[in-house]
């Protein structure tokens, strides 16, 4: 569960009255359109994903791995059901 924390900040008369225009408008309180509009304009979690390093550190994890054929191990599986009469 998140934990709830305060902040006290001080803004211009002017974005108050914005702010107070904006929330009754949306039927909130000023306070709650702050604390929303902060939490919409935080960064995100997010994943920098690079396609070419992502590609590199895949093949460097598969160094060390057997070569697997997966034509074989299906044909395989397919064969051990079809003797369990599964399939």
């Amino acid at each position: 569960m998140n934990e709830i924390k305060s902040l006290t900040s001080q803004i211009s008369a002017q974005d108050w009255d914005k702010l107070e225009q904006k929330a009754q408008k949306l039927q909130v309180k000023p306070e709650t359109l702050a604390s929303l509009i902060l939490s919409r304009n935080l960064p995100k979690k997010s994943i920098n994903l690079i396609p070419e390093k992502a590609l590199k550190g895949l093949k460097k994890l598969r160094q060390n791995q057997p070569q697997i054929d997966a034509v074989e191990i299906i044909s395989l599986s397919r064969q051990e059901l079809e003797q369990r009469g599964i399939f």
